[in-house]
Parts: C-alpha cells; sequence; structure tokens
C-alpha cells in the first residue's frame, strides 16, 4: 500500500469540501511506528500530522477514512479539554472526541466510517465516538441520538456527553484499583521483594483511576495483572539461583545451614558460618520451548525473558529438536516463532558440549529424551532450573533439572 499516496488522496478529497488543509498550514509529519492512531504536533513550519501505519492499514486504508482521521486531528487545533483532574481531563477528553467526530459524521457520513471501523459499537467509551452504535442504556442511546441524528446538535451536548462519561469512569476507577490490589495481595503472599518487581511499577498503579478504567483501558489493567504475575515468576526463579549462592562469615545467618546446626548441636563452634546471599549469577542460558504446543504461552514467555534480563546476563536460545541461538532483544519484543515437535536431548546435549554450568529451561515439559544417563549428569553436575508452564507436565523435567518452579 502506497501510503504517501493515499494520504494525497484524502487531502483532495477535503480540499473538495472546501477544507484547504495545505493552505491551512498543515503538513505531513510522516508515518511512524511510534504513533498509535494518528497525532498532530506543532513542528518548525506549523502543525504536522503524524499517523500510525499499521493503524492506517488496518482502520484507514480508503482516502474517505483517512480523511476523517485528518478532520479529526485539524478539530483538535481547536477543540481540546484540559482540568487539574487526571479523570475530569480523561472525561473531556472523550466528550471532545464525540464532538468532533460527530462534526465529521455531519460534514459527510463516509468520513465517519474510520470511526465505525475503529470503535466497539456497545462498549464505553466507542458507542460515544461513532455513528450508528448500540449503546447499552438508555441514557447512551438518548446521548447519541443527540450527537449524530438530532437535528438540534449544541453545544449542550459536550457536557451531557462529559457528565456521563465522568460517572462511568470514577465507576470504573473503583473497579480497577481493587482489581490492583488483589494482583498485589497475591504477589506478596508469594513474597515477592521490591527487588523483584518492575521498575515504576508503583507509580503505574498510582494512575489506575485514569488508565485503568474496565471498557475503556481494559487491557492496561490486564497488562499490568500480567506484569505482577512474570515478575513472580522471574523472582522464584532467580531465588533458585541465590540459594545455591554460599557465603561465609564470622556470626551466623538465620537460618542456619544444616551443617552449622550440626556443629553446633555437637557443642562444637564452627570457624565460619555459612551464609546463603541472595546474588544472582553472573551468566546464565536461558532455552525457551518453541514447540508448537507452546505457541499460546510464548507472548508471555517473552514478558518473562525480559523480567529475568534485568537480575542475569542471559543468551537466549530456542529448541524443539535442535538448539538456535536467538537475539535477547527479539524475545524481548515478541518477535518467536513456534516450530514442530520437541525433545530435551538436544538441550541436554548442548549443555554438555559448551559446558554450561547455569541454565533455565523454559518449557511445557511434554516431551521425552532418550538419552537418560546424560539428564542424569546434566542435573547432578550442572545447575539447571526447569520451568514448566500452567498445565504443563513436571515428570520430564524432573530428570534433567536440578530445580523445578511450576508457574501459577
Amino acid at each position: 500500500m502506497n501510503l504517501a499516496k493515499l494520504f494525497d488522496e484524502a487531502i483532495d478529497l477535503l480540499k473538495d469540501r472546501g477544507i484547504d488543509v495545505r493552505r491551512q498550514g498543515v503538513g505531513f509529519g510522516g508515518f511512524s511506528r511510534n504513533v498509535e492512531t494518528a497525532q498532530i504536533r506543532r513542528g518548525e513550519r506549523g502543525w504536522e500530522i503524524a499517523l500510525g501505519g499499521n493503524f492506517v492499514e488496518k482502520h484507514a486504508a480508503t482516502p474517505e477514512k483517512l480523511a476523517g482521521v485528518l478532520l479529526h486531528e485539524l478539530y483538535h487545533t481547536i477543540h481540546h479539554y484540559e482540568s487539574g483532574s487526571p479523570i475530569e481531563s480523561l472525561a473531556g477528553n472523550i466528550a471532545t472526541d464525540a464532538l468532533i467526530n460527530a462534526a465529521i459524521h455531519r460534514i459527510r457520513s463516509a468520513f465517519s466510517a474510520v470511526f465505525r471501523d475503529y470503535y466497539p459499537e456497545d462498549q464505553f467509551p466507542g458507542f460515544l465516538l461513532r455513528p450508528d452504535a448500540k449503546p447499552p442504556d438508555p441514557r447512551a442511546v438518548e446521548l447519541c441520538g443527540a450527537l449524530y441524528h438530532s437535528k438540534n446538535f449544541a453545544r449542550q451536548s459536550f457536557y451531557d456527553v462529559l457528565g456521563y462519561a465522568l460517572e462511568k469512569l470514577r465507576a470504573a476507577s473503583g473497579e480497577a484499583l481493587r482489581a490492583i490490589e488483589r494482583a498485589f495481595s497475591c504477589a506478596a503472599r508469594e513474597g515477592i521483594g521490591k527487588r523483584f518487581r518492575l521498575p515504576g511499577l508503583f507509580s503505574e498503579v498510582s494512575r489506575m483511576p485514569v488508565e485503568a478504567a474496565p471498557g475503556l483501558f481494559q487491557g492496561k489493567v490486564e497488562e499490568v495483572l500480567k506484569a505482577v504475575a512474570r515478575e513472580s515468576a522471574a523472582g522464584r526463579i532467580i531465588k533458585q539461583f541465590a540459594a545455591r549462592t554460599p557465603a561465609r562469615g564470622l556470626w551466623p545467618s538465620w537460618p542456619l545451614s544444616r551443617a552449622d546446626a550440626a556443629i553446633l548441636g555437637a557443642g562444637g563452634l564452627p570457624v565460619f558460618y555459612r551464609w546463603a546471599m541472595p546474588e544472582c549469577p553472573a551468566s546464565a542460558h536461558l532455552y525457551v520451548d518453541a514447540s508448537a504446543s507452546m505457541e499460546e504461552e510464548l507472548p508471555w514467555i517473552c514478558g518473562l525473558v525480559k523480567g529475568l534480563s534485568r537480575y542475569v546476563n542471559t543468551r537466549v536460545f530456542l529448541f524443539s529438536n535442535k538448539v538456535v541461538e536467538v537475539p535477547r532483544d527479539a524475545v524481548e519484543k515478541g518477535r518467536l516463532e513456534s516450530t514442530g515437535g520437541t525433545d530435551f536431548d538436544c538441550v541436554i546435549g548442548h549443555i554438555l558440549m559448551k559446558k554450561i554450568s547455569s541454565a533455565v529451561v523454559i518449557t511445557d515439559g511434554h516431551a521425552g529424551f532418550h538419552e537418560k544417563r546424560q539428564a542424569d549428569w546434566v542435573r547432578r553436575r550442572h545447575f539447571v532450573v526447569g520451568v514448566v508452564t500452567r498445565r504443563g507436565s513436571v515428570e520430564s523435567v524432573k530428570e534433567f533439572a536440578t530445580k523445578v518452579v511450576t508457574l501459577s
């Protein structure tokens, strides 16, 4: 798709309606992967409109639809709403967008087709931001009728929508906060220290009343809940390494090691006490099962790999029936492809051949191996943490892993 040509065609359509975008000093800021939908900003030569390439290809792939997007951004140069309260600002933005989209629909209904395509017809605030919606309650039906179909379209509609949006957001923000509180309670029960939490997670939670309204930003709630779960998993894996990092001191640490307890119990006094320091290995090989049965788990595992990488210098390998090294940033960004069947012989052989001292193997455990003696050797002579996914099987993993962590 020639996006630049599509932009020119949309500009010509607006010019036919008496809206000369170029004459008004508005330029094309280009297509950007960093812009989710569209964004108007003031540049060195005036206003510039930047567009999200993925959004345009998926939702605004015709000149009429793209013209609707451009008009929406142009309206924002004269219509905006600001408030000291975050929730009031968000409600004001929703009301402003609803008013702008209704105005565009009245200019030409074909221009509002992009809003029909992009916004859900029965979820807040989508049903306010598109024509021909199916609002779930009588008050919303009345508001949508006033916006998109009434001949008495007036500025008062803004305040009606603003009041409705405020009520919905305030109710939803309470639900979001309760969901986050449940997530942190769960994390606390699993003993996750501050060290294992996401950077900035607390500040993100403090903004939940704005960003996590179910039905509006439901994905944000789920994202934070998954982040807590990933941190829990990363913390439990790191603790397995920490438990095997002994140190010595002149005074006892609690709990006492078995050896120190035995010496003290016999009436002796250890020259040095054994400590278990919560330190991480300098590096570890990370093996990720890329078989077809792991396809649903791979996006979640990509986040887990990113969490582990903050504590351990990892080299990442994918395996099915062979081991292939992949760049760590590719895994963190989710660029993984599942493959065919799985066996653990390739991982066991790779650990032995490369003489790897520390490794993490993430798998669903639905595989086997033929070299049992080699598996037993790896378990006893190398330190391997086997990480088994939800609904996975631990039996095969126990044969070669020194420690096994089951994800919940």
